[in-house]
């Protein structure tokens, strides 16, 4: 059964105005990372528009896990329009589904400790997982393509003073371990615009911001989750950094409805910002936001810093905020803001 905050989300989502979702009844959309918290729910609100709204668009999971596929999806086994295959995306992608008209590709790996810990296979996945479905896609002449990458391809930037567009560009150091996630993410955006150019694929980049909301793992320990607890549990946060580096959020359903709205509205071989630009702030300035409007500081924010990023995999320090102007220019507009973002989030953790 759909968790009640997110079936409000959703609601929230279509109610108003359905024009934005321009895919016709019976298209087939395929979607990588299926077990994610984003492909889990696009595949998820997909679904509950077809039954809302009467309609017939065809999802097919993919994922490398059968066992989450079907503890995720457990209501939605025996929907006709939605079936899976089992498949890690680095293997070639061979199946005899009907034909697919879109890709969403979402597969890549959340864990900060895996970039450091295991980069080869980090990168693995990112580069020859994108290649791989670029190459299916073009070989299948799919209508559209929607890459998933990350703000952290734009690195290290210290511009407090103005938004960071697509076109602005800041330091990665290559010879870090680390690096593995936001390099991986560089040449899987290259690889995109290099298909949309060389085989005149229809492919669109996503940068998003960080994506949170209802629908993730309870076992999701990234800060966002650690806060959530802590208004929950009324246990102190342990800030593993002087939270001084910013972060740019936006909620589950925004970025979603702006991953659908690229399928269709976005332009061939570019790249987009996913934020909404009233959440960006400082990680320090975010924690002490949600003690005092969500806790009413009944929990205390403690440092602990360790001596090395990479002992947890933390990213470089940065100051960007990143501009949505280009993404809004195709109609979309972010909604939900912060304090906002961290009650959906901690309903749906409390009533799931």
């Amino acid at each position: 059964m759909l968790a009640n905050q997110l079936k409000m989300d959703f609601d929230e989502m279509f109610s108003k105005n359905n024009e934005w979702i321009d895919i016709s009844d019976k298209s087939t959309i395929l979607v990588t990372g299926a077990t994610g918290l984003i492909g889990s729910t696009i595949i998820k609100s997909i679904l509950y528009y077809n039954n809302t709204y009467l309609k017939n668009i065809k999802v097919i999971a993919l994922a490398r896990n059968e066992n989450k596929i079907a503890e995720i999806f457990k209501d939605y086994l025996d929907d006709r329009n939605f079936s899976f295959i089992i498949n890690d995306v680095t293997n070639k992608l061979e199946f005899d589904e009907k034909r697919v008209d879109y890709v969403i590709h979402c597969a890549t790996s959340t864990s900060s400790l895996e970039y450091v810990k295991k980069p080869v296979e980090v990168i693995d996945t990112i580069v020859n997982g994108t290649l791989n479905l670029l190459e299916f896609s073009h070989i299948n002449s799919i209508k559209s393509f929607v890459y998933l990458s990350s703000m952290e391809t734009y690195g290290s930037i210290f511009d407090n003073d103005s938004r960071i567009t697509e076109k602005d560009s800041g330091y990665i150091d290559t010879m870090s371990v680390r690096s593995s996630y936001p390099e991986g993410k560089r040449l899987a955006e290259c690889l995109c615009a290099s298909y949309a150019s060389e085989y005149g694929l229809n492919v669109k980049v996503a940068r998003l911001a960080q994506v949170f909301g209802a629908g993730v793992s309870k076992s999701d320990n990234r800060v966002f989750m650690q806060l959530a607890k802590c208004v929950i549990d009324k246990t102190d946060f342990v800030m593993k950094s002087d939270g001084s580096s910013w972060g740019n959020y936006c909620y589950i359903t925004d970025a979603i409805k702006a991953l659908i709205m690229l399928l269709t509205k976005g332009e061939s071989g570019e790249v987009y910002n996913i934020v909404n630009e009233n959440n960006s702030m400082t990680i320090k300035n975010m924690a002490e936001l949600v003690c005092r409007e969500l806790a009413n500081n009944e929990f205390k924010i403690i440092y602990d810093i360790p001596k090395s990023n990479l002992e947890y995999g933390y990213a470089p320090k940065t100051e960007m905020k990143l501009s949505s102007k280009k993404m809004n220019l195709l109609g979309w507009e972010a909604k939900v803001e912060i304090v906002d973002m961290y009650k959906r989030l901690i309903n749906y953790l409390i009533k799931e």
